[in-house]
């Protein structure tokens, strides 16, 4: 029996997506940012209306929702076709003995929808500055090669 379950993310899931990505967030170079009252519940809600976007939650064995990702497809301003781009991923504490496993299934999720929408490219831009090579091994394990970097510098 799997220790954690992907499904799509669905309306009554808002309040807890707030409540993990805040939590996420506030353990991250963006602690000291403010997150909006108006942005943050409508970003999640179109990710759940807009049929170019992917909710996803994992939901530990007992059916309690631990973690969230949030993606899509979009028109690429360069190239011909559609890319798919990670908006926010957070997987709550209490999963940390499951991150590789859930990580990659939401990974292969999103890769499969991306795929399904006709879209040419996956991006994820890590940025959390969380302490860890866990992600960029997860990374490594399911294919995606490394392309640039970010950089970032409040003002």
């Amino acid at each position: 029996m799997s220790s954690f379950k992907i499904r799509l993310m669905e309306h009554p899931d808002a309040v807890l997506v707030a409540r993990l990505l805040t939590m996420y967030l506030s353990k991250t170079h963006y602690a000291n940012r403010t997150l909006s009252e108006k942005k943050l519940p409508l970003t999640i809600f179109n990710t759940i209306e807009d049929k170019d976007r992917l909710g996803l939650i994992v939901e530990d064995s007992e059916g309690v929702a631990r973690g969230a990702f949030l993606g899509g497809v979009f028109e690429s301003g360069f190239f011909e076709g559609l890319d798919a781009l990670e908006h926010g991923f957070a997987l709550d504490p209490s999963m940390r003995k499951h991150t590789r496993d859930a990580t990659k299934a939401i990974i292969i999720a999103f890769e499969e929808w991306a795929k399904s929408k006709g879209a040419v490219e996956v991006r994820y831009t890590v940025t959390s500055g969380i302490p860890g090579k866990t992600l960029e091994q997860i990374f490594d394990e399911t294919g995606y090669g490394r392309c640039g970097y970010c950089v970032r510098k409040e003002l």
